[in-house]
């Protein structure tokens, strides 16, 4: 070979060499998403692994040359912002003492052996990327860091099932909703439920959401509310989440149609003059016992479930909306609330249905015959599994067509019952069922069997506001 050919190929070798050099260099500064490194860090500080989802990122490294002090009294864990071409210089800066506002830390606070490391960073945002870095604190104060790195979040695509609804009230129904979301996942989103008079329902044009307030688990049930009788509402499972924009993300599932139990299986028609008819269930309910039947204080669009708390006035009042603690008085509601947005029979039913005044108990009062009692005995179960039983006295209110509502009778002591939308000197009035040959006793379960079953119906104003009382609406023609 002539020396002319040598020199062109000894160069032509020098050249591939500078280029694949080159390019080698660029490629170990290059970050991506698999947690490849992109810089310099110490060697006593190593990233080993890095596996994310939509909202997580577990991070797994190796320390070494940490002594006991260090272990137990020095700090570990991950540095990390999103990524950016100032990525590298926010660690520096924290490597040098400073707490740079970009950098967030996760501290492994849990047992630590100064060897290995594994740490679930959560509250990060989807298809999002991220610069990231293992970091040691020494017990003196001084900080090591890794080798910068990156990785990128996944799309968040929970895996939908099965979804339906049971016990479908008037108000409200039971929702079970099916789907599959990574543990750490679901700690970063709210699982709901839109109610929408539109298809392929969305957050903007809902009617109502009702999110779940539990545990995620696989197979989720949720009371959804916002229901009114007589409507058909699309209805479909939403996954609320923060998005990198600072603006709420969204994930929807499948849709189905829900339509609440109709009017008609409501209103009891019972003959009276004013053709207005008397709802066949408490406020809240779809059956004969107070189980499911919710309380109210008076313009209060707060549900309050039955229990021994609805005759602790001064808890009661401390939970008012109307209660003005440092002026020591009521928020005026008006003194007649009926099909106002104080009236929650209107609000929650809508359409005709409104709470009773006191001239449609009065008339309830001239017309029907309340001349007995029953009762009804439910097993029931509390949340955790024990049971016990209700014992409900109803008394009959029967109309001049023998067609008949049930109220639940109020014990003589305390005078629970029903409230009215109307109100005499600024008290609010209510109404209650009483029996005549009720034993004395504080507990409305205790009748005087050698008596005859009869009972009257009572107007009064010995109940203050603040206390939480049945509400039996009423279905009004003329509203």
């Amino acid at each position: 070979m002539s020396e002319p050919v040598r020199i062109m190929n000894y160069f032509s070798y020098c050249c591939r060499f500078i280029l694949i050099t080159i390019l080698v260099s660029f490629a170990s500064c290059r970050g991506d998403s698999d947690g490849v490194p992109y810089s310099q860090g110490s060697d006593d500080v190593k990233i080993t692994g890095v596996k994310v989802t939509a909202f997580t990122a577990s991070v797994s490294g190796t320390f070494s040359g940490l002594g006991k002090a260090d272990i137990a009294l020095g700090k570990h864990g991950v540095l990390y912002c999103p990524k950016s071409d100032k990525s590298e210089a926010i660690f520096k800066s924290w490597q040098d003492g400073n707490d740079p506002q970009e950098c967030k830390v996760y501290e492994n606070k849990n047992s630590f052996n100064g060897e290995s490391f594994c740490g679930r960073i959560e509250g990060l945002y989807p298809e999002t990327e991220y610069s990231f870095c293992l970091f040691s604190q020494g017990q003196d104060g001084k900080r090591k860091i890794s080798s910068a790195s990156t990785f990128t979040t996944a799309r968040f695509s929970p895996g939908f099932g099965e979804f339906k609804f049971t016990e479908i009230n008037f108000i409200d129904a039971k929702a079970t909703v099916n789907l599959t979301i990574d543990d750490a996942d679901s700690k970063c989103c709210s699982i709901g439920v839109v109610l929408s008079a539109v298809q392929n329902a969305e957050i903007q044009n809902a009617i109502k959401v009702t999110y779940y307030e539990g545990v995620y688990e696989p197979r989720i049930q949720m009371n959804v509310q916002g229901l009114q009788p007589d409507h058909s509402y699309y209805s479909r499972i939403v996954l609320k989440y923060a998005a990198a924009d600072g603006k709420d993300g969204y994930v929807y599932g499948p849709e189905t149609i829900l339509t609440a139990k109709a009017s008609d299986e409501l209103a009891v028609d019972l003959y009276l003059p004013s053709g207005i008819k008397w709802a066949r269930y408490d406020l809240g309910q779809n059956k004969l016992t107070a189980v499911n039947a919710k309380c109210f204080r008076w313009g209060s669009m707060v549900a309050v479930n039955f229990s021994s708390n609805v005759y602790n006035d001064d808890k009661n009042r401390k939970e008012y909306e109307y209660w003005e603690a440092s002026s020591g008085s009521y928020t005026n509601i008006g003194s007649d609330i009926n099909g106002t947005d104080y009236d929650v029979a209107h609000v929650l039913l809508g359409g005709k249905w409104r709470m009773p005044t006191k001239a449609d108990v009065q008339e309830l009062i001239d017309n029907c015959d309340v001349s007995s009692f029953n009762s009804i005995t439910e097993s029931s179960y509390t949340e955790y599994g024990s049971s016990y039983v209700n014992e409900w006295i109803l008394g009959n209110v029967i109309g001049p067509n023998n067609a008949k509502i049930q109220l639940v009778m109020s014990s003589s002591q305390d005078l629970d019952g029903y409230w009215t939308a109307s109100s005499e000197d600024d008290i609010p009035l209510s109404f209650c069922w009483l029996a005549r040959n009720k034993a004395n006793s504080s507990s409305s379960s205790v009748i005087d069997s050698k008596e005859p079953s009869s009972g009257h119906i009572d107007i009064t104003t010995q109940i203050v506001r603040e206390r939480p009382l049945y509400i039996r609406p009423v279905w009004d023609p003329n509203m």
